[in-house]
């Protein structure tokens, strides 16, 4: 029944045999929704770290540092400003604000597109690539973005 049971006579009394001696293992799902333990180690779910013996601290990685925003907790996005390359650069969990001010300080995404301010990109769950407005021109291959 996938219980730990002090010996084989505890586990006859509710009718189950011992399948091996020793602790029982145990059964997580295979979701990645990352966890920060108490222990500062980084869990691919909350099972797995209970399993570990480590209460979650809080949801998403423990370093901070992400390379996609399905690695950081609720509400997070993984901002990559400034290098905006997951692939080679790790970002870090950062919280997309729930209200921005109407401060137009105009900023590039890392998406390409210009944004009001930093806060409006970073309520879209997007880093900022630089700032001042995007110009994007588009060749054979890729799109740059250009900021003058």
């Amino acid at each position: 029944d996938g219980e730990t049971y002090e010996n084989s006579c505890m586990a006859g009394t509710v009718g189950v045999s011992v399948a091996h001696p020793g602790p029982c293992g145990c059964l997580c799902e295979l979701i990645y929704d990352p966890v920060c333990g108490d222990d500062g180690e980084t869990y691919a779910n909350s099972c797995l770290a209970e399993c570990a013996g480590a209460a979650v601290d809080h949801d998403g990685t423990c370093s901070g540092q992400c390379s996609f925003d399905g690695e950081c907790g609720d509400g997070e996005f993984c901002d990559h400003s400034g290098a905006c390359d997951g692939d080679t650069d790790p970002g870090h969990c950062a919280v997309k604000p729930m209200i921005c001010t109407g401060e137009v300080d105009e900023v590039c995404g890392c998406d390409g597109v210009t944004y009001g301010n930093a806060c409006e990109a970073n309520a879209e769950g997007m880093g900022v690539a630089a700032e001042g407005p995007c110009d994007v021109m588009e060749d054979d291959e890729d799109v740059i973005i250009i900021n003058d």
